[in-house]
């Protein structure tokens, strides 16, 4: 029935997320790539029918964007704990500022809805990891998906390049800076 295949998708992506996390905990291994592997072996080696095979796609696919984003964003709790509580103000804050001046920037250049969307969580979040993740969700083309990398990994460059001198200017060490 589809109910079992959707209980057994559920059960066992969260049965390899605990073990995941399990694994982190005690190795120091990255959960999300253990649960990637574990994920892919058990997707091509356990005979789990269509409907369960079916309905753990579609979460995955439902999970995995906003968690690259949240990585993206750095909202790791430990840090958050250590750091206070005003520093996840602070992150959000930034985000919030990068996506908004995106939107406003790219609706004054004519950009698209989606365009403009995509590159403002590139901006905000993790650049075109947060481009990838998101473009599904708003049923993003080439075209979107074309402008909002390039748009992306040109300011990233441009950014990269300057601050240098910006540095410099500021009478900063690079160690400092």
């Amino acid at each position: 029935s589809p109910d079992a295949g959707r209980w057994l998708a559920w059960g066992i992506i969260l049965l390899i997320a605990a073990g995941a996390w399990w694994i982190h905990l005690h190795w120091g291994i990255s959960a999300s790539m253990v649960a990637i592997m574990a994920g892919a072996i058990v997707g091509t080696a356990a005979p789990l029918g269509r409907g369960a095979t079916s309905e753990a796609g579609r979460i995955v696919r439902w999970l995995v964007p906003p968690a690259i984003v949240l990585k993206g964003a750095g909202l790791d709790l430990g840090m958050v704990g250590s750091v206070g509580l005003p520093a996840l103000g602070v992150i959000i804050a930034g985000i919030l500022v990068a996506v908004g001046a995106a939107w406003i920037a790219g609706r004054a250049l004519g950009l698209g809805r989606r365009t403009t969307f995509l590159i403002g969580v590139g901006t905000g979040f993790c650049g075109n990891s947060a481009i990838f993740a998101m473009a599904p969700l708003v049923r993003a083309d080439e075209e979107d998906m074309g402008v909002s990398v390039g748009t992306i990994n040109f300011y990233g460059l441009l950014v990269m390049l300057a601050l240098p001198f910006l540095g410099a200017a500021l009478g900063t060490s690079a160690q400092s800076f």
